[in-house]
């Protein structure tokens, strides 16, 4: 727990120490956006792959899921919709 003896208001801090705080936050702020965003992309790519496995290929073809290319995502698909019916 912070000491709260320690704590200064924004309100009682001169401007300047107030941009400087301000500043640091937009700076960790767009740090985390842009790992965010990357990311994102990451997985996009990796959902898009296609896949390898010719057991779970066959198998989503034949529930009529998708036309010759079987990715990543169809099989995360089948497999989440799988295991919930088994609950």
């Amino acid at each position: 727990m912070a000491n709260e003896k320690n704590l200064i208001p924004l309100g009682s801090r001169t401007q300047r120490e107030r941009n400087e705080i301000a500043l640091k936050g937009a700076e960790a702020s767009n740090k985390a956006q842009r790992a965010k965003k990357q990311l994102k992309h990451q997985f996009e790519l990796l959902m898009s792959m296609e896949l390898e496995d010719s057991f779970l290929k066959e198998q989503i073809t034949q529930y009529g899921l998708c036309d010759g290319r079987v990715t990543v995502e169809n099989a995360m698909c089948v497999a989440i919709t799988q295991r919930a019916l088994k609950r």
